[in-house]
Parts: structure tokens; sequence; C-alpha cells
């Protein structure tokens, strides 16, 4: 007869956890090795003991199988696919009451078992068929060793041929490391070493409860088995009330765990928002359908002039009237929002805290709550006062830029006609002087002949038939090569002036010298310059321009009237201003020969009236000094720093005076 003594549920290995102890991907060709390998040697041991299965108890094999089936199906459900079993218990008391090979027999139906409860694929249920032969029979032949009768009154040293095949069967977990190693692509070691190292006492205690149940079988039969077994399906009732209790507190702690997680993850977002909130480097903000600021961040606040978040929403109880520049400016910012949802890249104007204005860049949405309603605004705001100064100061640039390249243009067709005036009209006078010259010498040479008749020489000049006196003829040729001699400085003069521009971007002094020596060339006079060194590169140059064309128009007058044989051009500088002067030694004038006195520029002439006027649009005024005698100085005021007219000919001319002394 044999005794059932009393087990209690232990946890069951890692690959009791499973449907099997290797993943349920495809096998691989490691695994495929590995499975091939252990199958090999259980089926070897399978073929060896074969021979003796027939000869088993069948009852002792039936008790054992329905053993088996109980604590398979009796397994108690842990957490995701943990389980716990005492099914190696049925495995190792096979060995201790059949030998190897019922070892075998239970191992083989333990494996096909599992296999149909957990519809494991074939290649595991090889396997763990494999593992459990390997393990099974190598358990029985230890304690067979030991052991020779399961006598109760030997229970004592059973205990550790028991505790020693426990460790045996514990030694099945190497295999299985192998296994699972291949799936896990990790060093078997280190599978062992994270999953089983720690289960050896667990073996122990299987085994010893293993040795208990096939004493009592041994001693009382089926009795013994059933009083084995009935304290185990008590406990096992106990072991699933306090597990089910403890796999609900587990649920409940995990759900809290979920919770405090989703609660800390609301937290750190909050955080982070919080901290991009705060330290944008756009402003942002949230306001009100109303019109009121709900939050603004750090960098609003700095946009628009305020010292605090608190204090802009406390101050701005209504953006459309404090805020927006454009009184319209916020309904259709509005407009905008309920029409589209939300904005990006608007430009407007906004007030400062202080009243001054700012261009900002913002975008924005409508928040609507979980009924639909608007809730309110958020947006950011960029300030781009900077950008849009820059973008007008590009604009006006644009604008110089093409006024210069109009002025460039005419300063190039001016050019382009002073050439053509250089190089057509003043050569063809040239030509005409020349002929003419040629015809007066003949006509003097044949009237200085006695043989010549007039009237022959009259007509080789004025073809046939001519009847013009000699004489006349003569003072007709003279007046007008005289004339034609005056025409040519004046169109000399015209293409220097038409050239006066391109000097004053050259300075004052390049000007002054070439219109130095262009007096040179028409008047044979050439003109002193006299230029202080703290006045180069002081004046605009317009101004420059309009000071070399007042100098020209004053020069033309000393050559046409004043019958001057120096004349002196003066640069100097006098307090902020800078004083041009130009002096000739000429026959001068007095209020009664030249010019009123009481009204110097207005009724004057022309060429004073232009002096004026060239005087004001560069900035100052002209002065003129003259006594019969004693030449005439001209001197211009021009500030150092002038605010230049924007017109070249407009206004009344600025203040101008005309001294004439008389002696």
């Amino acid at each position: 007869m044999n005794a059932v003594g009393a087990v209690s549920a232990v946890e069951t290995p890692p690959a009791a956890r499973r449907d099997s102890v290797l993943p349920a991907a495809g096998a691989s060709r490691e695994t495929v090795l590995v499975v091939s390998g252990v199958t090999a040697v259980a089926a070897a041991i399978v073929l060896v003991n074969a021979p003796n299965v027939l000869s088993l108890d069948p009852s002792t094999v039936a008790l054992l199988l329905a053993l088996l089936i109980l604590t398979e199906t009796r397994v108690l459900e842990l957490f995701a696919a943990s389980t716990y079993s005492i099914s190696a218990v049925p495995k190792i008391a096979a060995g201790m009451l059949l030998g190897v090979p019922g070892a075998v027999v239970v191992a083989l139906a333990c494996a096909l078992l599992r296999g149909v409860i957990r519809r494991s694929r074939w290649y595991k249920v090889l396997f763990n068929a494999g593992v459990y032969v390997i393990a099974s029979s190598a358990t029985a032949w230890v304690f067979g060793q030991f052991v020779m009768s399961l006598s109760p009154s030997n229970l004592a040293a059973h205990l550790v041929p028991a505790g020693l095949a426990g460790l045996v069967y514990y030694g099945h977990t190497f295999l299985v490391s192998f296994g699972v190693s291949t799936e896990l692509r990790m060093a078997p070691w280190r599978v062992w070493a994270e999953q089983y190292r720690w289960l050896w006492p667990q073996y122990i205690a299987l085994s010893l409860m293993a040795v208990l149940l096939a004493v009592a079988y041994h001693e009382h039969g089926v009795a013994g088995a059933a009083v084995f077994v009935v304290p185990s399906l008590m406990m096992h009732f106990v072991a699933k009330q306090y597990l089910d209790r403890t796999l609900q507190d587990a649920r409940q702690v995990r759900e809290l765990s979920q919770q405090l997680a989703v609660e800390d993850a609301r937290r750190l977002a909050e955080a982070k928002y919080r901290d991009i909130f705060e330290n944008a480097v756009v402003g942002i903000y949230q306001t009100s359908p109303e019109g009121r600021q709900i939050a603004v961040n750090a960098a609003l606040v700095h946009i628009y002039g305020y010292d605090s978040p608190e204090e802009m929403i406390s101050s701005v109880t209504d953006i459309a009237r404090q805020l927006y520049v454009d009184p319209h400016g916020r309904a259709e910012f509005l407009a905008l929002l309920d029409h589209q949802g939300a904005v990006s890249g608007l430009e407007m104007q906004y007030y400062r805290k202080d009243g001054s204005i700012i261009w900002v860049s913002e975008s924005a949405r409508a928040v609507h709550d979980a009924a639909g309603q608007l809730s309110h605004y958020e947006g950011t705001v960029v300030d781009i006062t900077e950008r849009v100064r820059a973008e007008d100061q590009a604009r006006e640039s644009a604008v110089q830029l093409a006024e210069q390249a109009k002025v460039l243009a005419l300063l190039e067709e001016r050019e382009r006609i002073a050439m053509d005036l250089h190089d057509g009209v003043i050569q063809s006078l040239y030509a005409v002087a020349l002929g003419l010259g040629a015809q007066l010498r003949t006509l003097n040479q044949r009237a200085a002949t006695p043989a010549a008749p007039a009237a022959d020489t009259a007509a080789g000049l004025g073809g046939q038939g001519s009847s013009l006196d000699t004489q006349d003829l003569r003072a007709t040729l003279t007046q007008t090569i005289t004339q034609i001699n005056r025409i040519i400085p004046e169109i000399r003069n015209y293409i220097f002036g038409l050239r006066l521009y391109e000097l004053g971007a050259r300075g004052l002094r390049a000007g002054l010298e070439a219109l130095s020596e262009e007096l040179q060339v028409n008047a044979l006079v050439r003109p002193r310059i006299e230029i202080a060194d703290n006045v180069e590169g002081k004046l605009e140059p317009l101004a420059v321009a309009n000071l070399l064309h007042l100098a020209r128009e004053a020069t033309s007058n000393v050559i046409r009237h004043a019958g001057a044989s120096e004349v002196v051009l003066r640069v100097e500088r006098l307090d902020d201003h800078l004083v041009f002067t130009v002096h000739d030694n000429g026959r001068g004038f007095s209020a009664e020969q030249g010019v009123p006195q009481e009204d110097a520029i207005g009724g004057a002439t022309q060429g004073l009236r232009n002096m004026a006027e060239r005087a004001r649009l560069a900035g100052g005024r002209v002065e003129i000094t003259s006594a019969p005698g004693e030449g005439t100085v001209v001197r211009v005021f021009v500030p150092l720093t002038p605010a230049l007219p924007t017109e070249l000919l407009a206004g009344p001319p600025s203040e101008t005076s005309l001294k004439a002394h008389t002696p």
C-alpha cells in the first residue's frame, strides 16, 4: 500500500509559466538544432526502457496519470503568464515507485497533456517531452541507487536521496536555458542566471513531497494517495482564494500606479509646458472673447513694455482699445479667427505701455470646449519692428538708388551732350572760323594788289555778279569771325557746366582746379586757388556742385565785365560755416553804375540771381561787395552740416546782400 502526504503549492519554473519553454515565434535554425539534440537523447532513453513499460503496474501508472492531470488542470494563474503548479511531484514520484520506465511514461504523458491543454507548437511539445524524459529518468536512476524499499520505517533515510533527486531534476533548467537562449539571442548562462538559478530549493521541496506520496501509496495504496491529495486540494482552494484577493489588490495597485503614472505624466507635461511658456523667446498669450488677458508669458510682457505678467493682465482690460493702433483691428482679427479658426503671420501695429507703436507678427487660434463653445483665444506674438524698419529703409534705399540711377543717367546724358558739342559744334565753328579767316586773308591780299580790280575780288568771294563792296565784305567777315570766337568760349563754359555735377562728386578742390584750367583756356586768366585743410570733404556732393556753379557764374562775370588780370578762389572755415570767396581786381561797380542797392537780387541781372539761387541750393547765402576800381568780392556762407533742399530750383532766394560802395 502506498500513502499520499500533504503538499503545498510552489511556483513552477519559468518553463511552466508559458505554454512551453520556447517563445511562440517560428523556430529558428538554432532552436531546431537544440530541439533535435534533446529529442534524440530522449528517444534513446525511451527505446532503452520501452521493453519494460509493459511490465509496469497499470493501477500505479493510472494513479500517477490521474495526479498528473489533476496538477496540470489545477494550475494557479498569476500575473501575466506566470503560474503556480506542482506537476513535478507525480513525475518524480513515478521514478520512485516504478523506476526509470515509469518515469519515462509519466514524463511523455505530461508533455503531451501540456501541449494539448496549451495548444503548443509541435517543436515545443517535442522539446518539453525530451526535457521531461531526460530529467525524470535521471532523477529515477539517482534515487534508485540509494533506496531499495519505500518502507515507512526508512522514511528518514529516504529524505537525503530525495533531496539529491530534486537537485538532479533541477538540472533540467540548464537544458531549458539552452532552448530559451536560441530564441532570446542571449548566452545560456545568462538566461539560467536570470530565470532559473534561484529555483533549486523549490525542486528539493517538490522531491520531498514526491517521496512522501510514494511512501504513502506504497504503504496504503489509493487510500494513502487520497489522504495525500485531499489536503492538497484544500490548500489549493485556500491558496486560490488568497491569490484571487491578492490579484485583485494587485490589479487595484496596478490601476492606481497607472493613474499615478498618468498624473505624473500630466504634471510633467504641465511643467514642460509651463517652462516653455515662461522661457519662450516669442510672446505667448491667452485672451478671453471679451478682450481681456487670461495668461501672458515674460516675452510678451517685454514686447509690450510692462514690468510683469500680473501688471499686464490687470492693466489691459480692453485689448481692442488699449493695444490695437487700428480701432477696427481687433474686430477684423476676431472675424478672421471665426471664419478660418486660426491665423498665421498676421502683421499689425500695437501700442506699448509707454504709448510707442510697434509692429508684430501674430499667429493665433480659437479654442473651443467639449461642448463646442468658444472658450478662449491663444497665440504667439513676435516683435518685427526692426524688420519692418529695415524693410522701409530698404525701400527708401531702393528709391534713392533709383533716383541716383536717374541722376547718373542725366550725368551720362550731360557728358554725351558735352562730347557732342565739343566734337561736333565747336569743331564745326572752328572750321567755319578758319575758312572765313582764310577768305579774309585772301581778300586782304587782293585788296593790297593794285592791279586787282575790286569787282574781280568781290566776284571771287561773293560769286558771279556780286556787287558787295570790298570794305563792307571785309567788315562783315571780321565781325562774323569775332562772333564765332566769342561763341566758342561760351559753348566751352556750357560744356564745363554740364560736367560740374560729376566734378562735385570728386570734391571741391578738384572742381575748382578744373574750373581754373577752363578759365585759362578761354580767358587766358588762371585763378589762384586757396583751400584750407580743414574744409575738404565737409559738404555733400550736391552742395559742392552748386558752389562750383556759383564759382563758374562769378568767374564768367569777371571775364565778361570786370576786365580783371587776377582772380582768387578761396575756401576757408569760419566757426561752423564754410566761406567760399571769389575776389577779382577788375573795374568793379557801384550801385549807380550797376545794380540798384535797394533791389540787389530780385531785380538784378540773371547772373546775380543765378548765384543767389545756387547759394540757397547749397544751404547758405551769398554776399557781394564791390566798388569802382577796386574789384568785386563774392562771399558764400554755407553751413558745414546743411539741410539741403530736395528741389533743384524752387522757392525764393535765401538771404543775400549786395553792397556797392562809391569811393
